[in-house]
């Protein structure tokens, strides 16, 4: 359109021009062929300069009468000069009376003229002329005419005034034809134009558009013709915008509400709510009055209604079988349907009023391909219809809440499974908690008595090997039940590192004198190899550490019949360790045992496996290496193992720790000393025993009264309360679980009550590291953990109460830690010297020996009678160092020993 405009414009441009050069060719013309025909005669009559020069001198021999000016006429009767201005007036013509009375002149009177003879003529207007002709021979000017200036001017200027006239009624009549012609022919088409372009700008349509300018053949036409096709176009175009736009507009509608109810179904997680929101944002979304939503019943397999919106009457649970009615349909065939007329649809339900619904639509809820639902919108109003549009948004809709449902499905389950899980887990700690204290608390009496029956002097050989039987297969027994907690304690997820400061150096040696008679009654050589870089002293959970290794070493040494049993220990980064540095440790345990089975390898530490040699020897349960691979990766590391069938097997792992400093505390382990009494001059102790089980009550009177604590006895806590507020005891051995009051509410209470404080120390059969800080938390200072070890209860009751205790062996023990020679300055015992010993002593000490029992080792010693004090302190001597081996070889000097090696090696650089 706008080429067309440009084009029409440059065509008008040119008409106008056209019509405008005509109009001035014809002024031109008016104005001056005249011009040209005075000035072709002009030039016809011109004059050279001599010849200019004997006309001014003719006009000064004529000599005329009066004050008049001169003309000279050529032949053409026009003026060439006169004796004013030669050339001012050449252009006008005189009268044609007088140019025909000079015409009329002889030439012989011309000549005589010219000898001064004169012509003199009056016209009728009383204007008076005389001519005197003049004749030369160089040109055709016939007559000389001598006349009054201003009469002549006066006609000239007339004759002037009047061309002028005419000329601008010419032009006048010409401009006002043009400009006639242009607008009737352009300009009033052009208007019309502009009134449709302005028209259809502001409102987008024509006032009305001339036909017969649109029938034109000229470009104006083809113009008006352009214009009229291409506002139809803009017309259509407009149209499919706006009906485009409608249906953006809808759509963002549909998808705001779309949106709007996927935030509500996502917000919502039950399943009762969630089909009510899905309900009411459907017939919020499609604007229709009632709503329906059929679920999937497993077990009858039909289609249950769960929720409606808009329907009278209770039809809540109402049931539609495969196929039946529209909802039927949909299930089966798992495409959305519809129905105008659903009220004279042959195939509806026929139970169902059908004057409540007419026209009705339903869209199937899938869940991987798997229709787990009907959502059905009615209205109940004739002559609405469901449009295609509205269809396929329902479908998307539909699509959304089958995710919703899915999703609320899934976290009904998932809650499901976690409150059950929950609830397992809960039962698994009850039961852990549980069978701790049902199972450790019998132990506590059977060992406890045990060891308190091993003190009495008065018991014959025979009971105290009976005693000592009890006692080591209790011990068995109570390690057993610690490995199946702790390892349901793992299972339970409640397993946490309860790192420490300890000396690594004095834990392997520790560990060396644990196992190293065990080594030698076997044959076995016993090697503890440290790298000189280790760091002595480590921040780390000491205690799973520990257990790991003795669990290594235990199985190596238990399996091994011949050759060695080697601990490494070596560090495993390049840099050397500083003190708060984090390192990396590599333990090893090397044996020449029988070796694993390549098939039993990656069974080896799952719960409960035992290899083929463990079933063959029909001894353990399955469960040591599982718990090491579990501590071993709380502390950051691994453990593999590496067998050859008959050549022996290699353990190793890896753990992190943190350099500490020297002053880290000493690892436990030594041996102990029996207490009989508290030392003289030590005041009255008050100690208040708070115990349900009268069993574990009467352990702990047998162990302190004798010793001379003042003791007192509750049942609960609640009881415990009121005997701490009547005696006002120094310390309370608080059991932790208890009927009426357990012992956590009852720490609680006491300390809430201030006053003088005691010092408490729980008593518990917890295998749980939290239950030991709750204890802790709830106001106790220190756990005894049950069984009881009574030197472990009366060095924690030292601890805090500052009590000096008298031992069995102190005298002794002093004369052996002044005088004590190394292992290779070793008196001269022989075995004959034992045999003063009665049997069944020596029987229980190399049991005691070859298990590393140094404490009941000395216990034994510490009945030598006086008279062979010497032999006692060359047995005491042995213990204190270590030598266990050297007592197994006085009692059985058949036997040849085998030198266990305790060395700290310098590792070769790689």
């Amino acid at each position: 359109m706008v080429k067309k405009l440009q084009f029409l414009k440059a065509r008008l441009s040119q008409r106008i021009g056209l019509w405008v050069l005509v109009s001035i060719l014809i002024i031109e013309a008016i104005i001056v062929i005249p011009s040209y025909l005075v000035r072709e005669q002009e030039l016809l009559g011109q004059l050279e300069e001599m010849a200019r020069v004997e006309i001014d001198l003719t006009f000064r021999l004529a000599e005329p009468e009066g004050e008049a000016d001169q003309f000279l006429l050529e032949l053409g009767n026009h003026i060439v000069a006169n004796s004013q201005d030669v050339v001012g007036l050449a252009l006008y013509r005189l009268d044609g009376t007088l140019v025909a009375t000079a015409g009329e002149m002889p030439e012989s009177t011309l000549t005589t003229a010219s000898t001064g003879s004169s012509l003199r003529m009056t016209t009728a207007d009383g204007t008076r002329y005389e001519f005197a002709p003049w004749w030369n021979d160089w040109s055709d000017y016939r007559v000389i005419a001598r006349v009054d200036s201003s009469e002549v001017q006066q006609e000239v200027f007339a004759y002037a005034w009047r061309m002028v006239f005419f000329i601008l009624i010419i032009v006048a009549f010409v401009t006002v034809t043009t400009m006639l012609a242009v607008g009737h022919t352009t300009l009033i088409p052009l208007l019309t134009m502009r009134q449709n372009v302005l028209s259809f700008g502001k409102n987008g349509t024509l006032d009305g558009t001339d036909d017969q300018l649109i029938t034109r053949d000229d470009e104006l036409g083809d113009v008006a013709k352009s214009f009229v096709a291409m506002v139809g176009q803009i017309a259509e175009r407009t149209s499919e915008l706006t009906t485009a736009n409608r249906q953006l507009q809808h759509q963002n509608t549909y998808l705001e509400a779309l949106n709007d109810t996927t935030i509500g179904m996502i917000s919502h997680l039950e399943i009762n709510e969630l089909l009510k929101n899905i309900i009411s944002q459907s017939c919020m979304l499609i604007g229709a009055e009632q709503g329906f939503i059929f679920l999937h019943d497993d077990e009858a397999n039909d289609m249950r209604l769960s929720v409606s919106i808009g329907v009278e009457g209770d039809f809540l649970h109402y049931r539609i079988k495969p196929g039946q009615g529209l909802i039927g349909q949909v299930w089966q065939t798992g495409q959305p349907m519809a129905h105008e007329g659903y009220y004279i649809w042959t195939e509806r339900v026929q139970d169902v009023n059908p004057a409540l619904l007419h026209p009705i639509m339903a869209v199937p809820l899938k869940t991987q391909d798997r229709v787990v639902g009907v959502i059905s919108m009615a209205y109940t109003t004739p002559g609405r219809t469901f449009t295609t549009a509205e269809i396929d948004l329902f479908s998307r809709f539909a699509q959304l809440a089958s995710v919703a449902l899915e999703n609320a499905r899934l976290f009904t389950e998932a809650r499901v499974s976690h409150a059950a899980a929950e609830a397992a887990s809960k039962a698994k700690s009850v039961f852990l908690a549980t069978m701790s204290h049902e199972l450790r608390t019998p132990l506590n009496a059977i060992l406890g008595f045990s060891q308190v029956l091993q003190r009495d002097t008065n018991l014959t050989t025979g009971q105290h090997e009976y005693l000592h039987i009890i006692s080591t297969n209790g011990e068995n027994l109570l390690d057993l039940i610690n490995d199946v907690l702790e390892m349901s304690k793992i299972e339970a997820g409640r397993t946490t590192l309860h790192r420490n400061d300890f000396d690594l150096y004095r834990m392997l040696d520790n560990l060396s004198s644990m196992f190293h008679l065990r080594a030698v009654n076997k044959g076995l050589a016993l090697h503890i190899a440290c790298g000189a870089d280790v760091p002595q002293h480590l921040h780390a959970d000491e205690r799973k550490l520990r257990q790991v290794l003795i669990n290594l070493l235990n199985n190596a040494i238990k399996f091994t019949e011949t050759g060695s049993v080697t601990l490494q220990v070596n560090l495993l980064d390049e840099q050397p360790a500083s003190d708060g540095s984090l390192v990396r440790l590599g333990f090893a345990v090397v044996d020449t045992g029988p070796g694993i089975e390549r098939d039993e390898l990656p069974n080896l530490f799952t719960p409960f496996f035992q290899a083929r040699s463990g079933r063959e020897l029909q001894r353990g349960t399955g469960l040591g290496l599982a718990i090491s691979r579990e501590f071993v990766n709380l502390m950051s590391g691994d453990i593999t193992v590496e067998s050859v069938v008959g050549q022996g097997s290699v353990f190793r792992f890896d753990i992190q720790a943190t350099v500490a400093t020297s002053t880290a505390a000493p690892v436990g382990g030594g041996t102990q000393r029996h207490v009989v009494g508290m030392a003289p001059d030590q005041p009255n102790y008050r100690m208040l025993v708070v115990e349900d089980q009268p069993e574990n009550r009467m352990l702990l009177e047998k162990l302190l009264q004798p010793l001379g604590f003042e003791l007192y006895a509750a049942v609960n806590g609640q009881q415990g309360i009121e005997q701490w507020q009547q005696v006002q005891p120094q310390l309370i051995l608080l059991d932790m679980q208890m009927p009426v009051l357990n012992g956590y509410d009852a720490a609680r209470r006491i300390r809430a009550m201030g006053g003088q404080q005691p010092i408490i120390i729980a008593l518990s059969a917890s295998v749980f590291e939290e239950d030991h800080a709750n204890m802790l938390a709830a106001g106790c200072d220190d756990v005894a953990h049950k069984p009881i070890q009574i030197d472990e209860l009366f060095g924690k009751i030292a601890q805090h109460l500052g009590v000096c205790f008298v031992y069995s062996d102190s005298t002794e023990l002093a004369h052996w830690q002044t005088a004590r020679p190394s292992a290779n300055q070793l008196t001269g015992l022989k075995p004959a010297d034992l045999l003063h010993m009665p049997e069944w002593w020596r029987a229980a000490l190399h049991m005691a020996a070859a298990q590393g029992d140094a404490e009941h080792a000395l216990y034994l010693i510490g009945q030598v009678p006086p008279a062979h004090a010497a032999m006692a302190h060359e047995l005491g001597s042995l213990v204190q160092n270590f030598r266990l081996d050297q007592i197994i070889e006085l009692l059985h000097p058949d036997r040849a020993p085998v030198q266990m090696q305790v060395a700290v090696v310098q590792e070769e650089p790689a």
